[in-house]
């Protein structure tokens, strides 16, 4: 029925091990609503995943904010 136009682009997500996972990289959060979205986000993953260290991508003027919520 539908015909894709890009085969090539289109990938299945595989099952993967979380246990195998060491380290996170969460990027691109450009206003200050999403970078207090992904400080939830990364506290709620080291919770769940202590073993797993996560870094962040953030722009230098919410630096002082992300610093303080390690």
């Amino acid at each position: 029925m539908f015909k894709c136009l890009f085969p090539q682009r289109v990938r299945t997500l595989q099952r993967f091990d979380i246990k195998k996972v060491r380290r996170i990289l969460l990027r691109n959060p450009a206003a200050f609503g999403d970078v207090l979205y992904t400080l939830r986000l990364a506290t709620a993953l080291k919770k769940r995943y202590p073993y797993i260290e996560i870094g962040l991508v953030v722009g230098s003027w919410v630096r002082p904010l992300v610093e303080i919520s390690r």
